[in-house]
C-alpha cells in the first residue's frame, strides 16, 4: 500500500481499513478496528486541516440532501 498524499487519500484508506472518522467540534474523533499506529497517528495529524474540511462537506452534502427529501415528501 501506498502512503496516502492526500487527505482524501487517507479518509478513503482509513475507512477502507474500518476506521470510523467524526468531526468533534474543530477536533477529529477517531474509532478503529486496530489500534492506531505513530505512521497512521502521524499521516492523521499532517491532514487534520484538510480532513475536517472533507468531513464538514460531507456533513453539509447530508443536509442538503435532508432538506431535499423532506422537502419532497412534504409536497407528496
Amino acid at each position: 500500500m501506498t502512503t496516502p498524499q492526500t487527505a482524501n487519500e487517507l479518509l478513503d484508506a482509513m475507512r477502507g481499513c474500518g476506521f470510523t472518522i467524526n468531526l468533534s467540534g474543530d477536533s477529529l474523533e477517531v474509532r478503529w478496528a486496530r489500534w492506531v499506529d505513530d505512521e497512521l497517528a502521524e499521516l492523521i495529524k499532517t491532514h487534520k486541516t484538510g480532513l475536517i474540511k472533507l468531513l464538514e462537506s460531507e456533513v453539509k452534502n447530508d443536509e442538503q440532501k435532508e432538506n431535499t427529501t423532506s422537502k419532497t415528501r412534504q409536497a407528496i
